[in-house]
């Protein structure tokens, strides 16, 4: 799946929407408008729907909520799974994504904090991806 950056502000959002993604009209997201980027991850969560992004293509990703793209290629990878956890505070957060992602929560939750195991895991599959579509690209 591969999206297309249209917004990166806060302001450019529906007033709902940053509420619900606890986001602010002065915020600015570390994304680029017209570029185009992989998606590695889906969640929903109530009325927000995110994508897992690696904006810097370090390893590095971040989830940020769809309405910044338009989709691009609705394609997924044959090896994504779904899942859903239970939050007490906010509800059942529906994911899909790479094997790992959709395993546990604790997962899903160490990666966003960047924890050394999870960041690992992550680049593992980045790599993994790349090589499927340099190959993909070379028949």
């Amino acid at each position: 799946m591969k999206v297309k950056c249209i917004y990166n502000k806060g302001n450019q959002l529906p007033k709902k929407i940053l509420e619900e993604w606890h986001q602010f009209p002065t915020s600015e997201f570390w994304i680029e408008i017209g570029s185009e980027y992989d998606v590695f991850g889906i969640y929903q969560k109530g009325n927000i729907i995110c994508y897992l992004i690696d904006s810097f293509d370090q390893g590095k990703p971040d989830w940020f909520v769809a309405e910044l793209f338009e989709i691009i290629d609705h394609s997924i990878p044959l090896d994504w799974k779904v899942n859903y956890f239970l939050e007490e505070e906010t509800g059942t957060k529906l994911i899909i994504g790479f094997p790992k992602l959709t395993e546990n929560q604790s997962f899903l939750y160490k990666l966003e904090d960047r924890e050394i195991n999870e960041s690992y895991e992550f680049r593992k599959y980045l790599a993994e991806y790349r090589n499927r579509i340099r190959e993909q690209n070379m028949d």
